[in-house]
């Protein structure tokens, strides 16, 4: 830390306030009716705090698709330290969001790299309308726990990096990383990152003899791949059958999405409207000659970059660091049925702000100074306004359906969110909404059905339940609620046999 000075420490203030002001609103926040209850409020292992068998649970099941104990660990955490009050866990991953930036901060800082464009760097990062999924939802702690662990790597490695071997910093690297690592899988792909780092800003490949000291440094990386590859395959088998398989997405198709998703997320980080919670992957109704495109683009601006390596050497660092952190989540292995989500780009974005800020254009501090203060604006309004969507689950599904409404997933969400809401007539219509896009959404057919049900049309509500368990019949509450619904009707042995 001796190259902290006074306007770091303003720096840092900056990001105390900003962080804040965009984010603090979460304290206010209630749970979302998208994954928060089962992660937390309904699961016995994390609300009961931490226990023996709940740790010990965290680190030899998978649940919901995920092996990550330390994110499992800092639920319990919260749940000892302020129950199920949604203020208490908001606080946390804001907090941690927090930690992480500065952390960014400080590890560009301990490079030597020039002030301003660290600051300018950092405080896009943390204030960025794309920031809000991964702070304000409560279930997606694991991207801010993961990615302070991620910085504190990078920070732990440059240490390692600047002085004589120590193994004493090696396994501290290496610790930190699994770590990150246990609390989210995507920190995979690190190791390779490490290596773009050693050639810039660490300049590592320079010191000695080319060849040899280039195998050196790739030898260095091999524990860390080796236990990438073991996270790799934790992954693989906690996703169990939420992974698509080829037969039901082809790789045509996945390929197509990878191209397009590339180019916008970048759209997204200059143009931040229109974000939502969930984007439906879009199969084979994508459009060829868009995929050509965006592969034009991305190859040329990989080119250029490269072109560019001598002269400065960051923007080809920055490129590569967004191109490769993107690869576990970019869709060629296929979890769920999003075409890309904005809390994917947390890692990712910080390379690409890093690319941006030592673009030769922004040489003076003065053009950084005053671009970066009208973009802190900007981001700092639509920041807070994206994250002000997730004050409650009604608020976010009625935002999502805005932003994408030939959605039948999000329009069913609402459906159901409505019904708790004991908004029955407009649940219905919703549900239809979903059904008129996708006739076998059977969740849509079981909230029509609670919806009728609730306004008196049993017969209506037990034809839709019936429908429910014809498309899923292992879906155990449909048959649950299809027996209940029998039995008020009085045919008994029919509801016996659901």
């Amino acid at each position: 830390m001796r190259w902290f000075t006074r306007t770091d420490a303003l720096v840092a203030a900056m990001l105390l306030v900003a962080i804040p002001l965009v984010f603090g609103q979460t304290l206010t926040h209630d749970f979302v009716n998208f994954d928060d209850h089962d992660y937390v409020v309904n699961n016995p292992h994390v609300h009961r705090g931490v226990t023996a068998s709940g740790v010990g649970w965290a680190f030899t099941h998978r649940y919901f698709g995920h092996w990550h104990p330390i994110t499992w660990v800092s639920h319990m955490v919260d749940c000892l330290l302020f129950g199920t009050a949604p203020w208490g866990h908001h606080l946390v991953s804001l907090i941690l969001h927090a930690l992480a930036s500065m952390v960014f901060y400080c590890t560009l800082r301990s490079c030597m790299l020039p002030l301003w464009r660290c600051a300018a760097v950092a405080m896009l990062f943390a204030v960025h309308p794309l920031r809000a999924e991964s702070v304000a939802w409560v279930a997606e702690r694991k991207d801010v726990l993961s990615g302070l662990f991620f910085t504190l790597t990078l920070w732990a490695y440059v240490a390692y990096a600047k002085r004589p071997f120590s193994g004493v910093r090696y396994l501290l690297v290496v610790a930190l990383f699994c770590l990150g690592l246990m609390s989210k899988a995507m920190l995979v792909t690190l190791p390779m990152l490490l290596l773009l780092l050693d050639y810039w800003p660490l300049e590592r490949f320079s010191q000695g003899t080319g060849s040899r000291r280039a195998a050196i440094l790739v030898l260095e990386k091999l524990p860390l791949l080796a236990i990438s590859v073991s996270s790799s395959l934790l992954a693989v088998w906690a996703q169990g059958g939420t992974v698509i398989a080829l037969e039901q997405m082809g790789m045509a198709a996945r390929l197509l999405n990878v191209s397009i998703s590339y180019v916008a997320y970048l759209g997204m980080f200059f143009f931040p409207h229109d974000l939502a919670v969930f984007y439906p992957h879009r199969g084979s109704h994508q459009q060829v000659w868009q995929a050509i495109a965006a592969l034009a683009l991305l190859i040329g601006i990989t080119a250029w970059a490269f072109a560019l390596r001598r002269k400065c050497p960051a923007v080809l660092v920055g490129w590569l660091w967004y191109l490769g952190t993107f690869v576990p989540v970019i869709g060629l292995v296929q979890v769920g049925g999003q075409g890309l989500a904005d809390r994917f780009t947390y890692l990712p974005q910080m390379g690409l702000v890093i690319a941006i800020a030592w673009l030769p254009i922004f040489r003076h501090r003065r053009l950084v100074a005053a671009i970066a203060s009208v973009g802190l604006v900007v981001l700092l309004c639509t920041g807070w306004q994206q994250v002000s969507y997730w004050h409650d689950s009604e608020t976010l599904w009625r935002r999502t359906v805005a932003c994408t409404p030939a959605n039948p997933i999000v329009l069913n969400n609402l459906a159901g969110t409505l019904i708790e809401s004991k908004k029955y007539e407009e649940a219905a219509i919703y549900a239809q909404k979903a059904l008129t896009l996708d006739p076998s959404l059977s969740l849509a057919y079981a909230n029509r059905g609670d919806a009728k049900a609730a306004q008196g049309r049993l017969d209506e509500a037990i034809a839709d339940y019936e429908t429910t368990v014809q498309i899923r019949p292992d879906y155990f509450l449909g048959q649950k609620t299809l027996a209940e619904l029998l039995l008020r009707r009085g045919r008994v042995a029919e509801a016996a046999a659901h």
